[in-house]
């Protein structure tokens, strides 16, 4: 192995925190975005207009009866609880969230829109147009200039070829009379943000303005608090809106462009583009490297926070970074990091190098790659690919642990934890454990590449690059159901974390991936619990989450009801039994990966993106429990009744009824099976018999006549003789092939009679058979009888009454089974002749497969029949004493 660090570096996942197809969401570009009080984001895209509830994407014009085309601007009046639409050609619509009404204000093209009490502008590709607007209609006014030309507006300002204004109400003022061709703008209660011309200037409500060159035209802006964010070469930077400093140079992580900035109720920030959306939620910080660098981890100590890349590490203070030291000497890429007092140790690529935090003075005390670094009680412990296990003692200086590298059969130690009074130290080939009194064992010898170690619930754990997560009892390793490639480990009273090629998982009762970091590759070294705080390092920087959050359950709701009638956003108080129906539930949770469950029985079932859908259910009254969890959080349960009523044939009489006419059909046909069964049967055993008298009468007497003729020395009445005898031979071979008895003739001389007997009778039909019973089995006389006779009187019906001109019978040992099938191209037999039309051999059937325990069944249709019955397999006694002497 070269090292586990290098691997890792091998390794990159693209992540990006989206929502994409998976959730249904509508592809295009996204317009207007706003929230509602109730939790639901409504958005305006190029294929229409849709709510989402965190899980499902409902179309608006199945809410509202809308045009189905492109909306171009939506926003949400939190005192009327109403939507406003700009529905560009089709005008603008005004919709009541509370009735579900909606009223076409008018029918003038308005593309955006912003608003300012009952004052609505529009502006339509620079043309703007005013608007004094109520529940019911919305009249134009003269607020702006014919000439004007808009180059941006928002909510109260409109930038113009005619300057920068603002409207409060119907009332307008100038604030900036600088001409704008291009303009980008954010309004708060605070002021206005705006992007004008090369530089990006501040209006406060008090009329004092702050400006700065600013080049770039951004793609988005946006004030936040006392903040602002703005685009800035790709990535969206926070400045400070008393002086424009950078707080952040870099928020989110994904490298696709943005075009639209929101904030939801929870304070979570939502970069929307084209067919994409992260979301960067208010309890995850995001610390970009100072580098590119796929190897990040952080330390953070009294003299400021530390991050270490693959280029080095570095100093961050006050938004500032300084790069440490010379990382040539040192080593680039940094493999862990910890603190003692006022000096940093850094293990790297190239070795140790301790750093005096005061004097600022590095001091190199290991040449070699160090794998990882630990504190035991105040004492640094080191961790080398090469070298074994290295610690510093009291003059700082640094020392071999002879008593541990000359047990372990590797030098390359993985990884190094503290648990109790114990030290474990894992290898690139098995652990070992260090107990207080300093015995030394060995576990694990299959193990490779054991990065780590913890205790959570009095259990530790082994985790491996690899091989995945084992619990261990002292003894004896189990191996746990986990992700293979594990790269960091830490524990909590309330869970343990583990960190992987492809995200972060929480183990409690059961695992679960912290959906929100799919994707990223954990940096060795750098997962660590900071009081209610997870922090990691990744291919993208520093990623910070608040436990906490990540384990809440949200509040659980009924998103609306669908079916044949349309779409509900109430639970109606009857749903139609046979109509197919689907329930859609939420948690308004936009960030974590939830897990719906409903039970209407006993059992929970799985609910996929909270949608419990019903078909043909049986009509009644049902108490639907649904529950939802989050990460493997707690889950929030909730019930709903539902009522399901039937159409009239579903009604109760309607069923008595018919239950009724039903007992009645089955009665009358149990009498009239009761008053022909006994004709049938004596029909039955006739065929069965499968003899007359007069055809053998006639046999018998043209060969005493050829007797006579014999007996004569006459060569004419020889002559005379033979034909008799030739009469005689046509009487006996259809008596001697085509009948039910097999006589002493075994099963397949049977077969090759009938087959005999078609060939002189019915020389048009194709009469194939097929065989194969095992030569060690020796079925009795009886079986080879009752088999026959099944085999006869179905080939006697593919004749005489199918027509057929193709018959096939397969006889074929099954294990203990002998599996009899017949089957014909003939025009079938109906289920009414079957049991009511004499002479069709049924009964024999029937009585063969009752007599015998077998199963049976006859399939018929116009395009054939086919018989088929399975016999248990029994051995004669001879056959049986001879298998009991071979045993003894």
């Amino acid at each position: 192995m070269d090292s586990l660090s290098k691997s890792f570096l091998a390794l990159i996942a693209l992540f990006i925190s989206v929502y994409s197809s998976a959730n249904n969401e509508p592809a295009g570009y996204a317009y207007g975005i706003d929230q509602d009080k109730d939790g639901y984001i409504y958005q305006a895209t190029q294929t229409g207009g849709f709510r989402f509830d965190g899980l499902n994407y409902v179309p608006l014009n199945k809410l509202f009866p809308l045009p189905s085309n492109w909306v171009k601007d939506i926003k949400y009046l939190p005192e009327q609880n109403r939507l406003l639409f700009a529905m560009g050609d089709q005008g603008i619509y005004l919709a009541d969230l509370k009735t579900y009404a909606i009223n076409q204000l008018t029918k003038d093209t308005c593309w955006r829109f912003a608003l300012s009490k009952q004052t609505l502008v529009c502006s339509n590709s620079g043309e703007v147009t005013a608007f004094r607007f109520n529940d019911t209609q919305a009249l134009p006014i003269n607020l702006f200039s014919k000439n004007m030309e808009a180059a941006a507006i928002v909510d109260g300002y409109v930038d113009s070829n005619l300057g920068l204004y603002k409207f409060d109400g119907d009332e307008l003022s100038l604030i900036d009379k600088e001409a704008a061709k291009f303009s980008r703008m954010s309004a708060s209660e605070n002021g206005l943000l705006a992007w004008r011309n090369g530089y990006l200037k501040y209006f406060d409500n008090h009329g004092k303005t702050k400006e700065v060159e600013w080049p770039n035209y951004p793609t988005v802006i946006k004030l936040d608090g006392n903040t602002a964010l703005i685009e800035h070469e790709g990535r969206l930077m926070r400045l400070s809106l008393f002086d424009f400093s950078v707080l952040e140079s870099s928020i989110g992580i994904t490298s696709k462009p943005f075009k639209y900035l929101f904030k939801d109720h929870s304070d979570a920030l939502w970069l929307i583009g084209t067919n994409q959306i992260e979301i960067l939620s208010s309890e995850r910080k995001h610390l970009p490297p100072p580098v590119a660098s796929e190897y990040n981890l952080k330390l953070e100590t009294s003299y400021g926070t530390f991050l270490g890349t693959e280029r080095g590490l570095f100093l961050v203070d006050s938004g500032k970074t300084t790069l440490i030291g010379d990382p040539s000497q040192y080593g680039y890429v940094v493999t862990d990091l910890k603190a003692i007092g006022s000096r940093l140790y850094i293990g790297t690529s190239k070795g140790l190098t301790v750093y005096e935090l005061k004097s600022k003075e590095s001091t190199k005390l290991y040449d070699g790659y160090v794998i990882v670094l630990a504190l035991v009680n105040e004492q640094l412990i080191v961790g080398t690919n090469d070298d074994g296990v290295f610690k510093i003692i009291d003059d700082g200086s640094l020392q071999a642990a002879a008593h541990i590298n000359g047990v372990i059969s590797t030098q390359e130690v993985t990884g190094i934890a503290h648990l109790d009074t114990t030290l474990y130290i894992g290898t690139g080939n098995g652990f070992y454990i260090l107990d207080e009194k300093g015995f030394i064992k060995r576990f694990g010898e299959s193990l490779r590449t054991i990065i780590g170690f913890a205790k959570f619930n009095n259990k530790t754990y082994v985790a491996t690059f690899g091989q995945g997560l084992y619990e261990f009892d002292g003894e004896i390793l189990t191996r746990l159901d986990t992700p293979q490639s594990i790269t960091a480990l830490a524990s909590s009273s309330e869970a343990l974390h583990i960190g992987t090629l492809n995200g972060v998982y929480r183990m409690t009762d059961e695992l679960s991936l912290f959906q929100s970091t799919q994707g990223l590759n954990i940096t060795a070294n750098s997962l660590y619990l900071d009081g209610g705080k997870l922090v990691f390092g990744s291919q993208y920087g520093i990623e910070t989450f608040d436990t906490k959050y990540l384990e809440d359950t949200s509040r659980l709701a009924l998103a609306g009801v669908e079916n044949s009638q349309g779409f509900f956003t109430d639970l109606p108080n009857k749903l139609e039994a046979q109509d197919r129906t689907k329930f859609y539930f939420t948690s308004f949770d936009f960030e974590q990966d939830l897990k719906f469950e409903y039970k209407i029985d006993d059992l929970w079932f799985e609910a996929e993106n909270g949608v419990v859908e019903f078909s043909n259910i049986a009509p009644g009254r049902y108490d639907l429990l649904i529950r939802v969890r989050q990460d493997g959080g707690q889950w929030s349960e909730q019930e709903f009744k539902l009522n399901f009523e039937g159409r009239w044939h579903q009604s109760y009489w309607f069923i008595g009824g018919l239950l009724l006419m039903f007992i009645l059909v089955i009665g009358s046909s149990v009498i009239a099976g009761v008053v022909i069964s006994g004709r049938r049967k004596a029909i039955a055993e006739e065929q069965y018999s499968g003899f007359t008298l007069s055809p053998l009468h006639e046999a018998l007497h043209w060969m005493l006549k050829a007797k006579a003729c014999f007996s004569i020395p006459d060569v004419n009445k020889h002559a005379d003789g033979l034909a008799c005898l030739d009469q005689s031979i046509d009487q006996l071979v259809p008596m001697a092939h085509g009948n039910a008895v097999l006589g002493k003739r075994s099963l397949e001389q049977g077969l090759q009679a009938i087959k005999a007997s078609l060939q002189y009778e019915a020389s048009d039909i194709d009469f194939q058979y097929f065989y194969s019973v095992a030569q060690t089995t020796n079925l009795t006389r009886e079986t080879q009888q009752d088999i026959y006779a099944v085999i006869y009187h179905a080939v006697k019906n593919s004749v005489e009454h199918g027509k057929a001109k193709i018959i096939e019978v397969y006889v074929e040992q099954a294990r203990e089974q002998l599996q009899v099938e017949i089957m014909d191209n003939g025009r079938g037999c109906s289920w009414f002749q079957r049991k009511f039309k004499f002479g069709l051999g049924i009964f024999v059937i029937e009585h063969v497969a009752t007599k015998n325990g077998a199963k049976y069944n006859i399939l018929s249709s116009k395009k054939g029949t086919q018989v088929r019955i399975a016999f248990k397999l029994k051995i004669d006694s001879y056959l049986a004493d001879m298998t009991t002497k071979l045993k003894s």
